[in-house]
């Protein structure tokens, strides 16, 4: 007998396979509400960083906030975690405010505007807070 699997039901199982065996600091990943996708290990050298701090419960470990290089009025930002300037965490959000980091808990809290129709760009009227979180093995989320 012979058996033919069709390619989007391979990728799948290989998709299955990664998310329930993880990956190594090798291979980074975006972790976006449950979502998991690989990225580049290194931030790109054409952004500009806004933000740099470290993360003490780690050895070289910080949160960085970029924006894009020669963007005028950028309001995405790109925020990762980096352990020895690999990324093992990355998300995109609008003009990111650190409102807190809790270094024990290893939980970064970031404020985003909430954009409405007719409201300005400079002045929005409301923010959503979201926490990032890192487990002890250095596998973060965010928590809305």
């Amino acid at each position: 007998m012979n058996i033919k699997i069709k390619p989007n039901i391979l990728l799948l199982c290989l998709l299955i396979l990664v998310l329930f065996t993880g990956c190594s600091n090798n291979q980074p990943v975006i972790i976006d509400s449950e979502e998991k996708v690989e990225i580049s290990t290194e931030p790109p050298k054409n952004e500009i960083t806004v933000y740099d701090e470290q993360l003490t419960n780690f050895e070289n470990v910080f949160l960085k906030i970029t924006v894009n290089e020669g963007c005028v009025s950028c309001h995405l930002n790109n925020i990762y975690i980096t352990q020895d300037d690999k990324i093992i965490f990355n998300a995109i959000r609008e003009d990111v405010d650190v409102v807190k980091i809790d270094q024990e808990k290893t939980e970064i809290t970031i404020k985003t505007p909430i954009r409405k129709d007719g409201e300005p760009y400079c002045c929005p009227s409301e923010y959503v807070e979201e926490t990032i979180t890192c487990d002890d093995d250095l596998i973060c989320a965010i928590i809305k």
